[in-house]
């Protein structure tokens, strides 16, 4: 009777949990929206919708944003992101009549991120001098499609080191970046 009684107590229990228990907390909300992960995925073919991107702008976006990294020093080679509440996707600036938006996603919005912007042009385009292999593993192995990988962050660059990165106690990690098509306007 014991055993029975225990299993009825318990049953009786968890319901009266489950419809108890209110929602999630905002902040546990937002989190929950965070968990992509860093691994590469091509859109329209292991995930999401294909983007029918132009793979000679994709090259010009990374070549532009080594060039924006390269002509500034200290902090301001870096795409930072702030500590957040939610985990925000943010587009990195472009050049205007960019048909694809680079797209950077916190994915660790309770940690300051910063990224070389050398190292999220890397990331899509491989590196510079990049060979066939490096630039299949990059974004531009999606080609036209598209798609979202964690930064390759270079931890080996002098600038990860500085005392300037050291100070901004920011870390190099959690940002996602995404390539995708720019919404037609309305």
């Amino acid at each position: 009777m014991s055993k029975v009684l225990s299993l009825t107590t318990l049953l009786v229990a968890a319901a009266s949990l489950a419809s108890a228990s209110p929602a999630a907390p905002a902040l546990l909300q937002s989190r929950q929206s965070c968990v992509e992960g860093k691994t590469k995925i091509c859109y329209g073919v292991n995930g999401g919708t294909s983007q029918g991107l132009d793979v000679e702008e994709l090259e010009y976006l990374a070549a532009y944003l080594r060039f924006v990294g390269q002509s500034n020093t200290g902090i301001n080679a870096f795409y930072q992101m702030p500590t957040s509440n939610t985990c925000q996707e943010w587009a990195i600036p472009l050049p205007e009549g960019a048909t694809t938006l680079v797209l950077a996603k916190h994915v660790s919005p309770f940690v300051k991120s910063a990224v070389l912007y050398e190292d999220i042009a890397s990331t899509i385009d491989g590196g510079e001098g990049a060979t066939d292999a490096q630039r299949a593993a990059a974004l531009m192995g999606c080609a036209v499609n598209g798609g979202q990988m964690g930064v390759a962050v270079n931890t080996k660059h002098e600038a990860y080191a500085s005392a300037e990165f050291k100070a901004s106690k920011a870390k190099a990690d959690g940002v996602v970046i995404k390539l995708v098509k720019v919404p037609a306007a309305v």
